[in-house]
């Protein structure tokens, strides 16, 4: 589906295949449970105002970034869950929250500013952000700049997901909110997304490995 009557590569695509589903409706439901058992625990999350919304907006996120068709509307449901995400994190204002927030927040953002980074010499190699057409015209561009943007896009992927070494963050945040916080996090947050991506072998995962695989001219 295109947003707006915007054709690719100019407009913003939905797609879903099975691997984008399934995962979509795995988020849904942890949310589904993680919202039921907080109204089941009674805790200070459910009572507060803003608690349900920020679920809310940390599915949104995660839904449509498995969703997408676009590299650049990724990186915007990349922002819609890091707040969600960040806001969820700081819940209790406890000084350990705080610092807890402030390390997932900072070098998630480094990870954006790296993702950024890719898109930008991507969509100057390619003209196009759209997944479908990256695989169209990756084969055709120098294979050495685009192994440049693969290291970006995994390197940012990476740090999104906690992947070793560039994980420093995840002990130091994980355990500061509350349990039903903590266990929402994982499943429905901006390190649940990269690695399903690949899984699910999306177009610009594949351009990746294809640009790793081709040999310098």
């Amino acid at each position: 589906m295109t947003m707006g009557r915007w054709l690719p590569p100019f407009g913003i695509s939905l797609t879903a295949d099975l691997f984008s589903a399934a995962f979509a409706l795995a988020a849904s439901a942890v949310s589904l449970i993680v919202l039921l058992y907080a109204e089941i625990d009674g805790g200070r999350d459910s009572k507060r105002d803003d608690f349900h919304a920020m679920v809310l907006l940390l599915l949104a996120g995660v839904t449509g970034a498995f969703l997408t068709g676009d590299l650049f509307n990724l990186y915007v449901w990349f922002e819609v869950m890091l707040i969600a995400s960040f806001g969820l994190i700081v819940q209790g204002t406890k000084p350990i929250q705080l610092d807890g927030a402030v390390k997932y927040g900072f070098l998630n953002f480094l990870a954006t500013t790296f993702f950024l980074m890719a898109l930008g010499l991507l969509y100057g190699l390619l003209g196009t952000l759209n997944m479908a057409d990256i695989m169209r015209v990756a084969p055709l561009a120098d294979p050495g700049a685009m192994a440049g943007v693969a290291a970006l896009l995994l390197l940012a992927f990476g740090m999104k997901a906690a992947a070793f070494p560039v994980n420093a963050w995840l002990p130091a945040s994980y355990h500061t909110p509350s349990a039903a916080v903590s266990a929402l996090l994982p499943a429905s947050s901006p390190r649940s997304v990269p690695m399903p991506c690949c899984a699910r072998s999306s177009p610009y995962c594949r351009a990746a490995a294809i640009c790793w695989n081709r040999p310098l001219r």
